[in-house]
């Protein structure tokens, strides 16, 4: 087991040491997705219309009967907890 002074923040070897990810964050499709819902008059909410077509997609692309979107993941953490019991 490594010791805490091997951790590369302790100037150990680092594990990784390409960059994550290169190029644009966001397709084409995304940024045009996201421009039309942040131009509107208002963001929407949970149960605004973007939202709901996202989750029937979510349900209809997993072949499941529920489907819940979250804004993060301490929020999908919480939600599955809760369905758990």
């Amino acid at each position: 087991m490594p010791k805490m002074k091997d951790l590369a923040i302790n100037g150990g070897k680092p594990v990784h040491t390409k960059p994550w990810r290169d190029g644009d964050f966001h397709i084409p499709q995304e940024l045009k997705a996201l421009e039309k819902l942040l131009s509107g008059p208002a963001l929407p909410m949970a149960r605004g219309p973007a939202v709901m077509a996202y989750r029937e997609q979510l349900q209809k692309f997993y072949g499941v009967k529920h489907a819940v979107p979250v804004s993060s993941g301490s929020a999908a953490l919480h939600v599955a907890l809760y369905a758990a019991g």
